[in-house]
């Protein structure tokens, strides 16, 4: 009978276990490459857009833009959308975005995936209580309001809504939360 001596029960420990070790700590990490597929940035071509509720309290408007993936794939939307908004003569008039204020203040940023047919979306808000002392002039009144894709340079267009109301009775100012997986309550 052979025997074998410690020494090379040794090594062959160490030959077979330390790669396997290895392995295991990588992986533990998270330094090995990921089994899930990576979400692409939706787009226009597989976004569905409408508005779905309107809701009013202590004079503001409250309105949930609903997004839902018609695409073969789930893609990825996250962030703030950019918005314009226009008068009645198409001319594009100024106004103060701001995000997470009031009722929507406890929402977060963060990447939504979405997978075939599932929905997202943000809230949109503005005053409608402000007094206005003096008449409106024509660049009071919105007519239409254009959300455009977020983390984009350019404005990218992806709705575009006819919601009339008047911008000195808001304080020429709007609310626009992130994007959140599922509709934004009211």
């Amino acid at each position: 009978m052979v025997k074998f001596n410690k020494l090379p029960r040794a090594l062959l420990a160490v030959v077979v276990f330390l790669p396997l070790l290895f392995g295991v700590f990588v992986s533990w990490l998270g330094l090995a490459g990921e089994t899930t597929s990576i979400s692409a940035q939706c787009n226009m071509s597989n976004l569905e857009v409408s508005i779905t509720g309107s809701g009013a309290n202590a004079g503001n408007v409250y309105r949930t833009v609903l997004l839902t993936n018609t695409g073969p794939n789930q893609c990825e939307l996250g962030g703030i959308p950019k918005i314009r908004i226009f008068d009645s003569q198409g001319s594009q008039l100024k106004i103060a975005a701001f995000h997470n204020r009031g009722v929507w203040s406890h929402l977060k940023r963060g990447a939504v995936v979405l997978k075939r047919f599932q929905e997202a979306s943000f809230g949109f808000s503005y005053a409608d209580a402000i007094q206005v002392t003096k008449p409106e002039p024509d660049s009071c009144q919105a007519l239409f309001v254009d959300f455009g894709l977020p983390k984009q340079r350019q404005f990218v267009l992806f709705a575009e809504f006819q919601i009339p109301f008047d911008l000195c009775r808001s304080g020429r100012s709007v609310d626009v939360t992130p994007i959140q997986n599922g509709p934004v309550l009211l």
